[in-house]
C-alpha cells in the first residue's frame, strides 16, 4: 500500500480515549507491550476514537468482561496547523482479518515514515461507519497534543448484562378428537 493520504487540519481534532485509571491518558505501555491491530509490538502508540461512542463501543469489544471496567475519559485535541493521515477500508482490502496483517503491515509503514501523529483507521467494532485514531507518541508534533480529563465514564450497565435466555417453546398439545 502506498503512503496513507495526507491532510493539514484547519480546525482542532477532538478525539476521545478511554484509559484505565492507574495509567495516564497518553500511556502507550499497553501497544509497545502488545501491539495492536495498527501496529506491532515496540511502536509507542496510543489508540482513540473519533467520537464517544466508538470509544465506548471499542472498550466493551476488547474488555471482554460481566461488569465496567474502570475508565476514564480523555480528550485528545490534535491542533490546527497539524498533519494528520487516513487510511479508507475500502483502499485497504483485508484491514478487518483476524490476523492483523494488512492492518499492522500498513500502520507499521506509517510509523516508519513519520510523516504524520495521527492516523485515522476504520473500526472493526464500529464498522462501516466509526472510525478510531491511532497517535504516534513519537513524532514531533505529539507535544503539541492537548489532553483535557473529564473523570470516569459512567458505563450503562446494559452492556454488561447477559441475555436473558428465551424461554424454551413447548410444542402445542396434540388436539383429541371429538
Amino acid at each position: 500500500m502506498a503512503s496513507p493520504p495526507e491532510r493539514t487540519l484547519h480546525e482542532p481534532l477532538r478525539v476521545i480515549r478511554l484509559h484505565h485509571p492507574r495509567f495516564a491518558a497518553l500511556d502507550a505501555s499497553g501497544a509497545q507491550l502488545y501491539g495492536g491491530r495498527w501496529n506491532s509490538p515496540g511502536g509507542i502508540i496510543v489508540y482513540a476514537a473519533l467520537t464517544y461512542g466508538g470509544a465506548i463501543l471499542e472498550t466493551r469489544v476488547h474488555a471482554n468482561a460481566d461488569r465496567p471496567p474502570p475508565r476514564e475519559i480523555a480528550v485528545i485535541t490534535i491542533l490546527p496547523g497539524v498533519r494528520v493521515s487516513e487510511i479508507d477500508a475500502y483502499a485497504l482490502p483485508e484491514w478487518d482479518h483476524d490476523n492483523q496483517i494488512a492492518s499492522r503491515r500498513a500502520g507499521n509503514a506509517w510509523i516508519d515514515a513519520g510523516n504524520t501523529v495521527a492516523l485515522i483507521v476504520p473500526s472493526r467494532a464500529g464498522a462501516p461507519l466509526e472510525r478510531n485514531v491511532v497517535i504516534n507518541l513519537a513524532h514531533a508534533d505529539a507535544k503539541k497534543l492537548r489532553v483535557e480529563s473529564l473523570g470516569r465514564v459512567p458505563w450503562d450497565l446494559r452492556l454488561f448484562v447477559a441475555p436473558r435466555a428465551k424461554p424454551a417453546r413447548r410444542s402445542p398439545s396434540p388436539r383429541r378428537k371429538k
